[in-house]
């Protein structure tokens, strides 16, 4: 750090600031085979609600009493293809949901699947249940 104040001035903490929201952008990015996998099925990976979806995470929950984990990256690896497709639409829609929760509509469930939802998402999305 001392070389890059040196050579840098005071630009260091900018540089240094830059690179690690770079690298931290491209750890979340989709693997190569994810993204071969995504536009077999003609999916756009550089999409929206794909990046979002991804950026997401891995979405911890619990099945039938069982935990349960599931990320776009990892669904796409193992090729599964309507898993992969109900997953961006879950995360779009609970983002919908938790952006504007007074507008928000009770979900199909042929497009969402509540195991794409944190326990807390789906009771989120119960109490549309309950008011509406």
């Amino acid at each position: 750090m001392r070389v890059w104040k040196n050579s840098l001035g005071g630009h260091a903490a900018i540089v240094l600031a830059a690179l690690l929201a770079i690298t931290s952008g491209e750890a979340l990015a989709l693997s190569r085979q994810a993204t071969d996998f995504l536009l077999s099925i003609s999916i756009d990976p550089a999409s929206e609600n794909v990046k979002l979806a991804d950026q997401d995470g891995t979405v911890k929950t619990t099945v039938s009493g069982d935990p349960e984990e599931n990320s776009l990256e990892s669904l796409a690896i193992t090729k599964k293809t309507n898993a992969v497709k109900s997953f961006i639409d879950t995360r779009t829609y609970i983002r919908r949901v938790k952006a504007d929760f007074s507008r928000a509509e009770k979900p199909l469930f042929d497009s969402y699947n509540p195991r794409f939802m944190t326990p807390d998402e789906r009771k989120l999305v119960g109490k549309l249940y309950e008011q509406k």
